[in-house]
């Protein structure tokens, strides 16, 4: 009988671990404020309202998504087919990418609420969630998928706030 409570005891531990390590892999990323969570508007695909990219994975069409920014609403997004900073396809400056529509070279773009300082990411170098990703706590303000580069970019605090 002792035999029989030992084997449910350690079943039951291993499938508490188990549970817990599928907690910690799955729910660690949102609430570090980012999620792989992504939905269809302005014809691509796009982080929720109030999201930004921080992560891609292009060629499955999988973003990484993080909020702490500026808040916006989906009227104050724009579509941007043309704008090149560094080489690269990017949002105005004070704005970053909560869409990205690659075939299209179209991203959807919102306002940080600020000025951002950049940096460019090369070749895919900061990985994160299995994705080329900007450093934590920057977000994609540009990418050129062909160099597997994205631009990067933090909100300047104003000293006067």
């Amino acid at each position: 009988m002792q035999q029989i409570f030992r084997n449910k005891q350690s079943h039951f531990l291993l499938l508490a671990v188990t549970i817990l390590f599928a907690l910690v892999v799955w729910v660690s990323p949102v609430l570090a404020g980012e999620n792989t969570l992504n939905v269809q508007r302005n014809g691509m695909n796009s982080c929720s309202v109030g999201e930004f990219v921080t992560g891609a994975h292009l060629d499955d069409n999988i973003f990484l998504c993080t909020t702490g920014l500026n808040a916006y609403n989906v009227d104050q997004e724009r579509v941007d087919s043309s704008t090149q900073r560094k080489g690269m396809h990017a949002c105005r400056q004070g704005e970053a990418v909560t869409g990205i529509h690659e075939g299209k070279n179209l991203l959807t773009c919102a306002s940080v609420g600020g000025p951002i300082a950049e940096l460019v990411d090369e070749d895919g170098s900061t990985q994160r969630e299995g994705m080329h990703a900007c450093p934590q706590g920057m977000v994609v303000s540009g990418l050129h998928a062909g160099d597997n580069d994205f631009l990067c970019g933090f909100r300047l605090v104003n000293p006067n706030s």
